[in-house]
Protein backbone atom coordinates (compact mmCIF):
# COMPACT_ATOMS: atom_id res chain seq x y z
CA UNK A 1 0.00 0.00 0.00
CA UNK A 2 1.35 3.13 -0.53
CA UNK A 3 -0.15 6.64 0.72
CA UNK A 4 0.80 9.86 0.01
CA UNK A 5 -0.36 13.41 0.37
CA UNK A 6 0.73 16.68 -1.54
CA UNK A 7 2.00 19.57 0.71
CA UNK A 8 3.21 22.04 -1.28
CA UNK A 9 1.33 25.15 -2.18
CA UNK A 10 1.28 24.72 -5.92
CA UNK A 11 -0.36 21.83 -8.00
CA UNK A 12 1.48 18.68 -7.90
CA UNK A 13 2.05 16.77 -10.96
CA UNK A 14 2.69 13.30 -11.04
CA UNK A 15 3.88 11.06 -13.31
CA UNK A 16 5.07 7.44 -12.95
CA UNK A 17 5.15 5.15 -16.08
CA UNK A 18 3.17 1.75 -16.23
CA UNK A 19 1.02 2.56 -13.13
CA UNK A 20 -2.41 1.00 -12.92
CA UNK A 21 -3.57 3.52 -10.34
CA UNK A 22 -3.29 7.55 -10.75
CA UNK A 23 -2.47 10.07 -8.19
CA UNK A 24 -3.98 13.16 -9.74
CA UNK A 25 -4.14 16.35 -7.10
CA UNK A 26 -6.27 18.91 -8.29
CA UNK A 27 -5.12 21.82 -5.99
CA UNK A 28 -2.20 22.94 -3.65
CA UNK A 29 -2.45 22.78 -0.20
CA UNK A 30 -3.72 26.07 1.07
CA UNK A 31 -2.10 27.87 4.26
CA UNK A 32 -4.13 30.07 6.86
CA UNK A 33 -3.05 32.63 8.68
CA UNK A 34 -2.75 31.78 12.28
CA UNK A 35 -3.94 34.50 14.36
CA UNK A 36 -2.68 36.20 17.43
CA UNK A 37 0.65 34.30 17.02
CA UNK A 38 3.00 36.61 16.92
CA UNK A 39 5.75 37.65 14.44
CA UNK A 40 8.23 35.12 13.68
CA UNK A 41 11.81 35.45 15.33
CA UNK A 42 14.49 36.45 13.47
CA UNK A 43 16.53 33.55 14.15
CA UNK A 44 15.92 29.97 13.03
CA UNK A 45 17.15 28.85 16.54
CA UNK A 46 14.40 31.31 18.09
CA UNK A 47 11.84 30.28 16.02
CA UNK A 48 12.03 26.75 16.79
CA UNK A 49 10.59 27.27 20.13
CA UNK A 50 7.54 29.32 18.35
CA UNK A 51 6.85 26.88 16.10
CA UNK A 52 6.28 24.27 18.93
CA UNK A 53 4.61 26.41 21.11
CA UNK A 54 2.41 27.33 18.14
CA UNK A 55 2.03 23.35 17.43
CA UNK A 56 0.83 22.98 21.06
CA UNK A 57 -2.52 25.10 20.41
CA UNK A 58 -4.00 22.75 18.07
CA UNK A 59 -5.73 19.48 19.42
CA UNK A 60 -7.69 16.41 17.20
CA UNK A 61 -10.05 13.95 16.87
CA UNK A 62 -11.05 11.36 14.99
CA UNK A 63 -13.93 9.11 14.30
CA UNK A 64 -14.23 5.21 12.77
CA UNK A 65 -17.23 3.91 10.98
CA UNK A 66 -19.01 3.21 13.56
CA UNK A 67 -19.20 6.63 15.16
CA UNK A 68 -16.53 5.96 18.05
CA UNK A 69 -14.61 8.88 18.94
CA UNK A 70 -10.47 8.83 19.48
CA UNK A 71 -8.58 11.86 20.65
CA UNK A 72 -5.46 12.48 18.44
CA UNK A 73 -2.34 13.99 20.76
CA UNK A 74 0.37 16.12 19.23
CA UNK A 75 3.80 14.73 19.16
CA UNK A 76 6.00 17.81 20.63
CA UNK A 77 9.06 17.79 17.49
CA UNK A 78 8.59 17.95 14.32
CA UNK A 79 8.80 15.42 11.94
CA UNK A 80 10.67 17.61 9.42
CA UNK A 81 12.16 21.45 9.73
CA UNK A 82 12.28 22.72 6.35
CA UNK A 83 14.30 25.69 5.06
CA UNK A 84 13.36 28.83 3.36
CA UNK A 85 12.13 28.85 -0.10
CA UNK A 86 11.55 31.32 -3.06
CA UNK A 87 7.56 30.95 -2.34
CA UNK A 88 8.18 33.23 0.64
CA UNK A 89 8.86 30.81 3.59
CA UNK A 90 11.38 31.68 5.86
CA UNK A 91 11.00 28.64 8.14
CA UNK A 92 8.68 25.70 8.42
CA UNK A 93 8.06 22.38 10.22
CA UNK A 94 5.72 19.58 9.73
CA UNK A 95 3.79 18.40 12.91
CA UNK A 96 2.02 15.26 13.53
CA UNK A 97 -1.17 14.41 15.62
CA UNK A 98 -0.93 10.58 16.34
CA UNK A 99 -3.50 8.46 17.81
CA UNK A 100 -3.45 7.65 21.51
CA UNK A 101 -2.99 4.14 20.22
CA UNK A 102 0.52 4.69 18.95
CA UNK A 103 2.73 7.05 16.86
CA UNK A 104 1.00 6.81 13.61
CA UNK A 105 0.29 9.77 11.80
CA UNK A 106 -2.95 10.86 11.31
CA UNK A 107 -2.82 14.37 10.55
CA UNK A 108 0.16 16.21 9.21
CA UNK A 109 -0.01 20.22 10.55
CA UNK A 110 2.38 22.14 8.93
CA UNK A 111 3.43 25.84 10.72
CA UNK A 112 4.96 27.60 8.76
CA UNK A 113 6.53 31.56 9.05
CA UNK A 114 6.17 33.09 5.98
CA UNK A 115 7.65 36.88 4.26
CA UNK A 116 4.93 38.31 1.93
CA UNK A 117 5.42 42.27 1.09
CA UNK A 118 8.51 42.91 3.65
CA UNK A 119 6.25 41.25 6.55
CA UNK A 120 6.40 38.17 7.95
CA UNK A 121 3.74 35.88 9.66
CA UNK A 122 2.77 32.39 10.68
CA UNK A 123 0.68 29.63 8.62
CA UNK A 124 -0.43 26.75 8.99
CA UNK A 125 -2.06 23.87 7.18
CA UNK A 126 -3.69 20.61 7.84
CA UNK A 127 -3.75 17.51 6.11
CA UNK A 128 -5.45 14.11 6.18
CA UNK A 129 -3.24 10.98 6.71
CA UNK A 130 -5.88 8.56 7.72
CA UNK A 131 -9.00 6.39 6.75
CA UNK A 132 -10.90 8.09 9.49
CA UNK A 133 -12.91 11.19 9.73
CA UNK A 134 -10.42 14.05 11.02
CA UNK A 135 -11.16 16.69 12.94
CA UNK A 136 -8.24 19.50 14.04
CA UNK A 137 -9.02 22.23 16.50
CA UNK A 138 -7.18 25.58 17.07
CA UNK A 139 -7.43 26.60 20.82
CA UNK A 140 -11.09 25.12 21.25
CA UNK A 141 -12.10 26.27 17.68
CA UNK A 142 -13.10 23.60 14.66
CA UNK A 143 -10.78 24.86 12.18
CA UNK A 144 -10.01 21.64 9.69
CA UNK A 145 -12.39 18.22 8.79
CA UNK A 146 -11.72 15.71 6.67
CA UNK A 147 -14.96 13.89 6.47
CA UNK A 148 -15.85 10.39 4.62
CA UNK A 149 -18.24 11.21 1.77
CA UNK A 150 -18.82 10.36 -2.18
CA UNK A 151 -16.24 12.72 -2.79
CA UNK A 152 -14.27 12.55 -0.02
CA UNK A 153 -13.49 8.49 -0.08
CA UNK A 154 -11.35 5.92 1.83
CA UNK A 155 -9.06 5.99 -1.01
CA UNK A 156 -8.72 10.18 -1.74
CA UNK A 157 -9.88 13.27 -0.54
CA UNK A 158 -11.98 15.71 -2.57
CA UNK A 159 -9.13 17.44 -3.95
CA UNK A 160 -7.32 14.65 -4.57
CA UNK A 161 -4.68 15.77 -2.37
CA UNK A 162 -4.29 12.74 -0.42
CA UNK A 163 -4.44 9.35 -2.04
CA UNK A 164 -4.26 5.84 -0.49
CA UNK A 165 -3.69 2.61 -3.11
CA UNK A 166 -2.30 -1.16 -3.44
CA UNK A 167 0.31 -1.17 -6.26
CA UNK A 168 1.60 -5.05 -6.03
CA UNK A 169 1.88 -7.86 -4.26
CA UNK A 170 5.32 -9.54 -3.54
CA UNK A 171 6.49 -12.74 -1.34
CA UNK A 172 8.77 -12.41 1.31
CA UNK A 173 11.90 -12.90 -0.77
CA UNK A 174 10.70 -9.81 -2.76
CA UNK A 175 9.56 -11.41 -6.05
CA UNK A 176 6.33 -9.57 -7.36
CA UNK A 177 3.53 -12.16 -7.70
CA UNK A 178 0.62 -9.36 -8.65
CA UNK A 179 0.02 -5.77 -9.41
CA UNK A 180 -3.09 -4.05 -8.08
CA UNK A 181 -6.32 -2.44 -10.27
CA UNK A 182 -8.38 -0.38 -8.41
CA UNK A 183 -12.17 -1.65 -9.31
CA UNK A 184 -15.78 -0.21 -8.72
CA UNK A 185 -16.39 -3.92 -6.95
CA UNK A 186 -13.52 -3.92 -4.35
CA UNK A 187 -11.78 -0.60 -2.83
CA UNK A 188 -8.66 -1.62 -2.20
CA UNK A 189 -7.73 -3.23 -5.84
CA UNK A 190 -7.98 -6.25 -7.16
CA UNK A 191 -4.62 -8.51 -8.02
CA UNK A 192 -3.78 -8.93 -11.45
CA UNK A 193 -0.77 -11.90 -11.62
CA UNK A 194 2.26 -11.18 -13.21
CA UNK A 195 3.94 -13.56 -15.97
CA UNK A 196 6.35 -15.94 -14.02
CA UNK A 197 9.51 -14.42 -15.68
Amino acid sequence: MHEFHALDREKLLVRRSNALNEWKPQVGLARNELPDAGEPAATAAARLPQMRRLAREFTGHETDGDGRRYDLRLLPAPVYRYPPSKSGVVDGAMFTLVSTEGTDPEVWLLIEARKEGGKARWEYACARFSNRNLFVQHKDKEIWASVRSETDTVLHDSRHLYRLYADKVVNLEGKLLARVWESASVWWGEAVPVDDR
